[in-house]
């Protein structure tokens, strides 16, 4: 059966292009993964620098709530 992806890149629109998959075993599943990427080659750029950003908001507010942010002693 042949799928036809329709994955359109977030920054730009253009089609987005498959880099590698692969295969990996987790626990008792095999899990496929797939890596895309925007032809445009300094899009592509800009992507994966966004994510980068998300990613680091998200790591820094996940940190904060372990910290227990937002719960001081008062003096």
């Amino acid at each position: 059966m042949n799928t036809v992806s329709n994955n359109p890149c977030p920054r730009c629109g253009k089609q987005r292009i498959f880099v590698k998959t692969w295969r990996e075993k987790i626990g008792y599943s095999v899990v496929t993964t797939t890596e895309t990427a925007c032809p445009d080659k300094e899009c592509q750029k800009m992507v994966v620098k966004g994510n980068k950003n998300q990613k680091d908001k998200y790591d820094a507010a996940q940190l904060r709530r372990k910290q227990g942010f937002g719960h001081h002693k008062k003096s």
